[in-house]
């Protein structure tokens, strides 16, 4: 499984390592469309992260944001993905 609009299964083990080396309460990930399967059972390796992740987004940090914040972010994203106006619609990912 690759991804949709709001998850995909490497975006949630890249989201899992940050909440748990960075200590986030929540964190975000861009959405990774690309790099090679990683097959039932098959072990992770440091070439399939840089196969994902390439270098489109190469920072990754940490910081404070309140809720206001939080929230004006995801209704962005959503409004990207689901504005009645196709004009307005520019992808993303939730």
């Amino acid at each position: 499984y690759r991804r949709g609009n709001f998850n995909g299964t490497f975006d949630q083990v890249i989201c899992d390592g940050l909440n748990a080396v960075l200590g986030a309460q929540i964190s975000l990930s861009p959405g990774f469309r690309w790099g090679t399967s990683v097959l039932p059972g098959q072990a992770i390796t440091m070439e399939h992260l840089l196969d994902q992740t390439c270098i489109t987004y190469p920072e990754t940090y940490v910081r404070e944001m309140s809720g206001e914040e939080l929230k004006l972010i995801l209704e962005d994203v959503c409004d990207n993905i689901f504005n009645l106006d196709p004009f307005y619609q520019h992808g993303g990912d939730m």
